[in-house]
């Protein structure tokens, strides 16, 4: 028992000089990322995710709620001047399972149980605004740093199996053991970062949803009502968590409210108005017209089923057809949000319902 006393103290001491090597310094309060090129290898790995978490989760069909989030992600990054290249917003049906994520290729998920939780659209945009700093800020590129945890915590856990075996002790002694070690290596070689990366999309997320219009001291009021919920607030032992508690979070926010406040009130009117519904699709036809168009000739597949087809990009114009989930279709260019087919049928679809074809995927595990 001794040598893994030992084994534990000296991966801890390893572990804390590796936690030491610099990280890149930390964003400006008010500076919002320029957009980050997405490339074919960045939607191929969002669609992966995309395909893997379908497998685990159901999703959602009430189109009201979907609508709502992708409304809010529309105008989050029309803020940010973002809206170059597509954003993949997808809702999962669970009510117990209260998270949000993000990853490569501008791909966001939303569990249901989050919508249930939030009082208005302020309180959306607090967590999709953190969410879309994630990717702005590339966090959810993959690290030297993250590699290496991985290795190390592996090593240490697989190590602490063979002296407990050496020495008799087994059972939930093991257990306990490994997942200290565990726990320890990923807290200190990780997790400071990890917490740093989170109060940084935060610290983005507050600008971004204030330069979009939405009230940035919801922000803070939404992290100080579910302090004291256990799905908010984090581990007990912040040390050996990921996230930082609900009420570090309010408390960084509120440092930055006077800026935040000043940034808002500084705005042109009409960024700090309500929009109505026809105000934001009117908006979006103007975000669609200023766009770039790209030409592709790719496969896409639809991951929405009932995908209307329309005869031009605009949500007003006249649909033609549906299209199941599972459908390949042809597209031959890009336009902001509006994808223009060209097999099996002709017309425009929005590119959040679609995502870039992968040979060998299996288009089934979209499908009802």
């Amino acid at each position: 028992m001794q040598r893994l006393i030992r084994l534990i103290s000296t991966a801890l001491l390893f572990a804390s000089l590796v936690a030491c090597a610099p990280q890149r310094k930390l964003l400006p309060p008010g500076e919002i990322p320029k957009p980050r090129f997405v490339s074919a290898a960045d939607e191929q790995y969002g669609h992966e995710v995309l395909s893997e978490l379908s497998q685990q989760f159901e999703l959602d069909r009430d189109d009201a709620r979907v609508m709502r989030v992708r409304d809010v992600v529309q105008r989050l990054t029309s803020a940010a001047k973002a809206n170059q290249d597509p954003w993949h917003v997808y809702v999962f049906n669970d009510p117990d399972f209260r998270n949000a994520a993000a990853t490569r290729g501008n791909y966001i998920f939303v569990w249901s149980a989050i919508l249930d939780d939030v009082h208005d659209d302020d309180e959306l945009a607090t967590i999709l605004a953190h969410e879309i700093g994630h990717v702005l800020a590339g966090h959810t590129e993959p690290s030297p740093a993250e590699e290496t945890r991985q290795m190390l915590a592996g090593i240490a856990g697989s190590a602490t199996g063979q002296v407990i075996g050496a020495t008799g002790h087994a059972g939930i002694i093991a257990d306990l053991a490994e997942m200290a070690v565990k726990l320890s290596m990923q807290a200190l070689l990780v997790n400071p970062e990890l917490q740093a990366k989170e109060l940084e999309a935060d610290q983005i997320g507050l600008f971004l949803m204030t330069d979009a219009g939405y009230d940035p001291e919801r922000a803070v009021g939404f992290w100080k009502r579910v302090q004291d919920n256990p799905n908010y607030s984090g581990m007990p032992l912040q040390f050996l968590s990921s996230h930082p508690s609900s009420s570090e979070r309010y408390q960084a926010l509120e440092k930055l409210m006077a800026q935040a406040k000043l940034r808002r009130y500084s705005a042109p009117s009409q960024d700090k108005q309500s929009h109505s519904r026809a105000e934001k699709v009117s908006r979006l036809r103007d975000d669609t017209r200023q766009a770039p168009r790209r030409v592709l000739h790719e496969t896409w597949i639809v991951v929405e089923d009932s995908t209307t087809v329309f005869d031009a990009p605009d949500s007003a114009s006249k649909p033609t057809t549906r299209l199941g989930a599972g459908t390949r279709v042809e597209v031959s260019s890009q336009q902001g949000d509006w994808l223009k087919i060209s097999s099996p049928y002709q017309g425009f679809v929005k590119s959040v319902d679609l995502s870039p074809f992968m040979q060998g995927r299996d288009p089934a595990g979209f499908a009802e």
